[in-house]
């Protein structure tokens, strides 16, 4: 697998620039609906092993960054089979020719639905991987000034999900011109060629050209990013269609303990790009806390045109932390108006440390979502809180209860969850 492979591809020299942090840890959960079923409930105990970590390596060869967690869910009363669940994303740069010639290889694994206007039940979720790899060469006319020159090969695969699987190549030419040391002029003209499971009739092969324009500008207290351009898409015996590319993002920074960011965009994307954008990255990833899980509509090759508003603030200061999110995100798929979609919600967390080892959360998250063909609407609600005891320097207990419900105006599809969960913890420090 290629997580093993690029572990051992690290220089013995370049030990030293390697960082490491994980957690152990084994839970007992309990659910009053493991099913999530309107009308036929059934409890459940399950027994749940898991490892989270983070990984970085820096060096004259080789720059990676790995993150995720993994999980084995065994259910105690038989109600369904046991199953791992996992989210890892990994990405390396390998340099042939310093500062001019490097290798690029990424993957990333997740566990996504398989119907995903159904509820995520254990019998409802699959193992998915998608994996990119090419070099990229870098040319420097002037002192400010960059070409870069990509090729690339992807591979989507999902467990169950067939829609899902393709071939990609593409290429890709980019110029960079730095205006000052704050800020960044850039072009993008980019092709993809995709070939998806030929025995899927529903999903079409496609061309992909996009063609755009990127500013960049970033101060110590603030920063701020803007894309403008044309996706042109050509499925497989039709012609050609033409979607605007926009992208606005800005940064907040005006104190040490508070950071918000927003974003509003309309571009071409699909559930491959999806499956990137929510990766765990080194940055966010908390070792405390359990990654959220991504959220992808619908695991499929097919492409939409997606409008998307995000707000993302968080605080922390005197031992406290509290993040908010807020989200609009509206999906037109080119080719099938029936998975035609759109959704928002916003979520809260908050955790304090009320003592030296002793810490308290407890988060919200509310969605609402609209299957436009069937005038089909969900609202989402989860809540819970949690308490965490580190009971020696490395181990931890903790236990949470979370209720979870959905209200819809199609039949049979409401359902309420109550979970309890105990865990230890072992993390290294």
């Amino acid at each position: 697998m290629i997580w093993g492979a690029l572990l051992l591809m690290v220089p013995p020299g370049l030990a030293s620039a390697a960082e490491l942090d994980y957690r152990l840890g084994v839970s007992l959960q309990y659910s009053d609906n493991i099913a999530l079923s309107e009308t036929d409930e059934i409890s459940e105990t399950i027994l749940i092993p898991s490892a989270a970590f983070v990984y970085t390596q820096e060096g004259e060869r080789l720059d990676l960054q790995a993150a995720g967690s993994l999980e084995h869910r065994s259910y105690l009363d038989n109600s369904f089979s046991s199953e791992f669940r996992s989210q890892l994303a990994l990405k390396a740069d390998v340099a042939i020719l310093p500062q001019a010639l490097t290798w690029t290889l990424q993957d990333y694994l997740a566990t996504l639905p398989i119907d995903a206007q159904d509820p995520a039940r254990p019998d409802n979720v699959q193992t998915t991987n998608l994996f990119l790899t090419g070099p990229t060469w870098i040319v420097r006319p002037w002192e400010r000034t960059r070409l870069q020159l990509e090729a690339r090969y992807a591979n989507t695969y999902a467990e169950t999900t067939d829609e899902f699987n393709s071939d990609r190549l593409s290429f890709a030419v980019r110029g960079f011109h730095q205006t000052s040391p704050l800020a960044t002029w850039s072009w993008h003209v980019e092709f993809y060629d995709v070939n998806t499971d030929d025995s899927i009739a529903t999903v079409y092969d496609y061309e992909r050209r996009d063609i755009y324009g990127r500013y960049e500008r970033n101060l110590p207290r603030w920063g701020m990013a803007a894309e403008a351009g044309i996706t042109r898409v050509r499925p497989e015996g039709q012609g050609w269609d033409e979607e605007p590319h926009v992208v606005v993002e800005a940064s907040w920074t005006p104190n040490d303990s508070f950071r918000a960011n927003a974003a509003l965009s309309r571009r071409v994307s699909d559930a491959a790009f999806d499956i990137i954008r929510n990766a765990p990255t080194v940055g966010d990833f908390d070792l405390d806390h359990a990654i959220p899980a991504l959220q992808i509509n619908e695991p499929t090759a097919q492409l939409f045109v997606e409008n998307r508003a995000n707000l993302r603030m968080t605080n922390r200061g005197r031992g406290n932390t509290l993040t908010v999110n807020a989200f609009y995100r509206e999906q037109e798929y080119l080719e099938d108006a029936f998975l035609d979609q759109s959704s928002h919600g916003a979520s809260v967390v908050f955790n304090r440390q009320v003592r030296a080892r002793v810490a308290i959360g407890a988060y919200v998250r509310a969605e609402q979502r609209r299957y436009e063909s069937v005038s089909r609407r969900d609202r989402d609600f989860e809540g819970g809180v949690n308490w965490t005891w580190w009971w020696l320097r490395n181990v931890a207990v903790s236990a949470g209860v979370s209720h979870m419900r959905r209200d819809s105006n199609a039949p049979g599809r409401d359902y309420t969850d109550n979970r309890a969960t105990v865990s230890l913890i072992y993390r290294r420090r």
